[in-house]
């Protein structure tokens, strides 16, 4: 999912690089440092965590240290469990998950290619499923007795109530109308709008189904919402086209071999993230600007470690109609019409009728 998750993967990086400066002297005897990340996410069947320690390397290339897997690894044993509990202030223990080690590549999941070693990749995983009211406490213990802890509430399911089957996306207006209900552990959310269309090519026998993935707004915060309330956020449809021409991406909106682009349905994608999260994208943006210092903050919420331990929820419903009205704003907009999307199939001016 979104949702700056790409920032939460620097963290891991960050912390790693500032552990393996090159020229320093160490002032002290060395000790065990765990790195630990991972997003709790109801929806999904599988829990992973990712588990590293932090490491020194005198006389060597950092990169160089990186690419050794038990550089990073934690390669004696390791007890990792999920405690679950059923109030916030984590006084009644409901019960114990433990997280087993696997080799993550081997159930497809495949870790980008960087400085740090790709292969052996391992991950912490359950597969029970998490409850939206209970509350989560990640407790590690090294071979080397090193102890880390990491709480977090998680985010639970929500309705999406417009676009719906009944009301389907509508460009007619100034604005379209997303609406969805608070879920009282969200911070913050992201919205995108999925659209599956048909290409016809002049490189091709028959039209290609195809998807693109418009991201409509990112890291807003429910500010004065109460929880179940129905959020009521409108977009700007011109925003929504200029959007959408910046995630075709250049080659695709420039691509000579698109005779035409046919809508035919959409998908609405809310993302959700709680609080910790939240925290954790601030310190990250913050980092970014041309005023940021040299010495970059970083935030964790591993107690005795380094990381980000927090939660996620992505509510998707799929194939919504488009309403008549939305073709011929969407065909004659400037951005359309270089994405060569097409007026209605029963406009008799089909496929298009723009100058």
């Amino acid at each position: 999912m979104r949702l700056r998750l790409c920032a939460a993967a620097l963290l891991v990086a960050a912390c790693l690089t500032t552990a393996c400066e090159t020229d320093f002297d160490v002032a002290g005897n060395w000790k065990e440092t765990i790195i630990a990340y991972g997003l709790l996410d109801v929806s999904q069947p599988k829990q992973y965590i990712r588990l590293n320690k932090a490491f020194l390397g005198e006389d060597i290339n950092a990169n160089a240290v990186a690419q050794i897997a038990d550089s990073a690894a934690l390669i004696e044993p390791v007890t990792a469990v999920l405690e679950v509990y059923n109030d916030a202030n984590y006084n009644s223990l409901s019960t114990t998950y433990p997280l087993a080690k696997i080799d993550a590549m081997q159930e497809g999941i495949v870790k980008d290619d960087g400085t740090f070693y790709t292969s052996p990749y391992y991950l912490y995983t359950t597969a029970q499923a998490l409850s939206s009211s209970k509350w989560y406490n990640l407790k590690v213990t090294t071979g080397k007795g090193t102890e880390i802890s990491a709480r977090t509430s998680v985010i639970g399911d929500f309705p999406i109530t417009r676009p719906s089957a009944d009301n389907g996306l509508n460009l007619s207006d100034s604005t379209f109308l997303l609406r969805w209900k608070h879920h009282p552990e969200s911070a913050f959310y992201d919205g995108d709008i999925i659209l599956k269309f048909a290409e016809l090519r002049t490189d091709a026998s028959q039209a290609i189904k195809k998807t693109v993935r418009v991201n409509v707004f990112t890291n807003w915060e429910p500010i004065g919402v109460q929880a179940n309330e129905i959020i009521r956020f409108d977009v700007n449809v011109r925003d929504f086209f200029a959007a959408m021409l910046r995630d075709f991406g250049t080659e695709a909106a420039n691509d000579p071999n698109v005779i035409r682009r046919d809508l035919e349905y959409i998908d609405v994608a809310i993302h959700a993230g709680n609080k910790e999260l939240q925290t954790f994208n601030s310190v990250a943006s913050a980092q970014l600007g041309i005023t940021a210092s040299q010495n970059l903050l970083s935030y964790t919420n591993i107690e005795g470690g380094l990381g980000l331990f927090a939660s996620r929820y992505s509510k998707l419903i799929t194939d919504l109609p488009v309403e008549v009205v939305s073709y011929e704003p969407l065909s004659c907009s400037p951005e359309g019409k270089q994405l060569k999307f097409t007026l209605h199939p029963n406009d008799v001016r089909y496929p298009f009728a723009c100058d």
